[in-house]
């Protein structure tokens, strides 16, 4: 099984949103999404913190996952393991298990319902706020595999039941001349 740290080694590739609230003016309104997921091994993970050969022959499992943020609290059950900082965070909803193409044909990858994200807000203009959310592989897959801990594999890369998702993007206010988001998008294009 993966270490916690196995975060590392995924490549968020793209998200994209549409508001599904009418008042789409509110930071408040909920919003769906599009989680583009591209999992294997990157250049710069350690060895340490993967299996000596996860992920060594260049496979990659790609995943969409639509879900929906809302402004709704999570539950005060939900067991905070540091990873979104303070005490706030928020509820999304997964609306659909993705599915993907493997050497069984096609197989649907089980995630929980509610995960959490928060933002962590700048001080600067133009830097970044980070945008952090989790999803919760599920306990339960229907995918008739040998070994019953492992909910997707894609030949070397592989996701294991229980196993929580972290994800990490940098997001920029939208001000009334946009000045933040200007100085934030010349940023990227350094890069």
């Amino acid at each position: 099984m993966l270490p916690l740290s196995s975060a590392a080694i995924l490549s968020l590739l793209a998200t994209g949103g549409t508001t599904t609230n009418s008042n789409n003016n509110s930071p408040w309104s909920p919003s769906e999404w599009i989680i583009n997921m591209n999992i294997g091994r990157e250049l710069s993970t350690g060895s340490s913190i993967l299996p000596e050969n996860w992920g060594t022959s260049g496979a990659r499992l790609c995943l969409q996952i639509p879900i929906l943020i809302e402004s709704d609290r999570t539950a005060s059950n939900v067991v905070d393991d540091g990873f979104l900082g303070a005490k706030k965070s928020y509820q999304l909803h997964v609306l659909e298990d993705p599915t993907f193409i493997g050497m069984k044909g096609e197989q649907t990858v089980k995630f929980e319902d509610t995960g959490a994200w928060k933002i962590s807000l700048s001080s600067r203009c133009g830097v970044g706020n980070k945008l952090r959310f989790y999803l919760d592989v599920s306990s339960n897959n229907n995918n008739d595999d040998n070994n019953n801990n492992i909910a997707a594999q894609r030949n070397d890369v592989t996701l294991f039941h229980n196993e929580r998702l972290y994800f990490i993007s940098n997001c920029w206010r939208k001000d009334n001349n946009n000045k933040e988001l200007e100085l934030g998008i010349t940023e990227f294009q350094k890069i």
